[in-house]
């Protein structure tokens, strides 16, 4: 059974790509189910905005200070939240440890005495959740690119980036065409970060014309350290933007505005339930203090900072106190993580798989976000387990996989 990454995200519209990647391989031996968790896109209710995105995208296209963004967004926000509650929708019910009782409850109702269960990135969340409340009935669990309960998303996800980044150019330095073509791609990558945020410039995106700043710049260029086919293109996109050329970053650019395949509302009210009440925005701004200027300026004074004033007026109860804590369980577990990776690093997986009893660990150096759905060996290893969850499969095609290949 899959747990789909995003939180609220409409796995379904890419069910194709997960079975031709993963799913195909894994029917030779046995079933492969995907669905939608509660609140997302095709299920009922299905919490949505209607005109979100449309809003977002004009926003985008105005030259506002953050506040000013800031307070229009939250404003737009809490009038759908007032919709769904006046429709009689109880927001409490949108959560991870819900979304883990529903993966259960589909086991079971599917006629399953145990699943296996694999999830990528927020569906590792809950994944964690279920060993923990309803081991039983798993049988293994993969968990791909790791978004644990004890870390810490608002105080972290600006140096998440930064470490990936410096990932990135140190890969570059490393080969040799790369180094040559791009001999400044750190000074660069930073300086255009610095350009934007000091005078933001028009981008023509899919979604229209779009004010880029240096934190739209950022996440689009994260954007493309999340495969392994996006990696090597990375040090051309930075450098042509540099140039003011951002037809590489065009796409991502419309996509880091917002996804319309999630339902935001069932995210924010997961996040100010178990995320934002046992964070601070204090620890976030005292880790900003040691990133990179206009790295910190983004992730924490306009991405953390934000959500902890949204969450202020969302009207959630904070989670218990063990949604914020390190799952410990005896079930079989496969932890993937991938260097490149710019949202769930390595550490989050190396912290998870320390935690847990039963469970093998494997890092892949070049390689960002989602292993098994992405990489041969990361689909290898995967197979193995989920034949013998209680041995270690042989990992050796790590060490012979090869470096991005960067253009010289």
């Amino acid at each position: 059974i899959y747990l789909a990454g995003g939180g609220g995200h409409n796995h379904l519209r890419y069910a194709d790509f997960l079975q031709e990647s993963v799913g195909d391989a894994v029917l030779e031996r046995r079933d492969f189910i995907h669905y939608n968790q509660r609140g997302a896109p095709l299920t009922s209710p299905e919490l949505s905005c209607p005109g979100l995105a449309d809003f977002l995208y004009g926003l985008a296209a105005e030259s506002l200070p953050q506040e000013e963004w800031a307070a229009r967004h939250i404003e737009f926000l809490l009038k759908c939240r007032d919709d769904l509650v006046a429709a009689g929708i109880d927001l409490a019910q949108y959560n991870s440890a819900v979304n883990a009782a529903d993966a259960d409850d589909l086991r079971r109702a599917l006629g399953y005495e145990q699943a296996n269960y694999y999830g990528t990135s927020y569906g590792t969340r809950f994944g964690l959740n279920l060993i923990r409340d309803y081991p039983d009935g798993v049988r293994s669990v993969i968990l791909d690119s790791v978004y644990p309960p004890q870390a810490g998303f608002y105080t972290e996800s600006g140096a998440n980036l930064q470490n990936a980044l410096t990932y990135l150019f140190a890969g570059c330095r490393d080969a040799d065409g790369c180094a040559t073509r791009y001999p400044d791609l750190e000074a660069t990558f930073y300086e255009t970060v610095a350009r934007l945020d000091a005078e933001p410039e028009w981008v023509d995106s899919p979604a229209g014309r779009v004010l880029v700043d240096g934190g739209i710049f950022m996440d689009a260029v994260s954007f493309y350290l999340y495969s392994p086919s996006g990696i090597p293109r990375t040090p051309d996109a930075i450098a042509r933007a540099a140039g003011g050329d951002f037809g590489p970053l065009a796409g991502p650019v419309a996509g880091g505005i917002t996804t319309e395949d999630i339902a935001w509302p069932m995210w924010y009210s997961m996040q100010c339930r178990e995320e934002v009440p046992f964070e601070s925005l204090e620890a976030a701004e005292e880790v900003g203090a040691s990133l990179d200027p206009g790295v910190a300026a983004h992730y924490v004074d306009n991405f953390a900072r934000f959500h902890f004033a949204l969450c202020e007026e969302w009207g959630m109860d904070p989670a218990d106190p063990i949604e914020s804590r390190a799952v410990s369980s005896a079930v079989p577990a496969l932890v993937l993580a991938g260097s490149y990776d710019p949202v769930t690093p390595p550490v989050w997986g190396e912290s998870t798989a320390a935690a847990l009893d039963n469970a093998f660990y494997y890092e892949f150096l070049h390689v960002g976000h989602g292993i098994m759905r992405s990489t041969d060996c990361g689909l290898s290893i995967g197979l193995q387990f989920l034949d013998d969850p209680h041995s270690e499969p042989d990992s050796s095609c790590i060490a012979e996989m090869p470096p991005p290949d960067f253009p010289g």
